[in-house]
C-alpha cells in the first residue's frame, strides 16, 4: 500500500477483505512506543480463490480492488 495523498505507507487507513464468505479488518498504524507494525499486511484466505479488499485511507478516499487468492498485490491510493 503506497499514498501521495496523506503518507507514503498509507498509515491510518482501514482494509477491509472479505473472502471465501468471511470478512477481515486491519487497521494499518506505524506500532505503538517502542515497538513497529510489518508493513505489508497478510491476510489469510483459507481455501478462498479470489478476494475483495476495500481500503478507506486517512484522506477520505474509498478504494476497493479484486484479487485472485494467493497472490501478492500491492494498491496505490487513486487520485478523484
Amino acid at each position: 500500500m503506497s499514498t501521495a495523498a496523506s503518507n507514503r505507507p498509507g498509515l491510518g487507513a482501514w482494509i477491509d477483505l472479505e473472502a471465501g464468505g468471511r470478512r477481515q479488518s486491519r487497521f494499518r498504524s506505524g506500532g505503538t512506543l517502542y515497538s513497529q507494525s510489518l508493513l505489508p499486511e497478510h491476510f489469510g484466505l483459507g481455501n478462498a480463490v479470489d478476494a475483495h479488499v476495500r481500503v478507506r485511507w486517512p484522506s477520505g478516499t474509498v478504494q476497493e480492488v479484486s484479487a485472485a487468492a494467493d497472490r501478492r498485490i500491492e494498491i496505490v491510493e487513486s487520485h478523484p
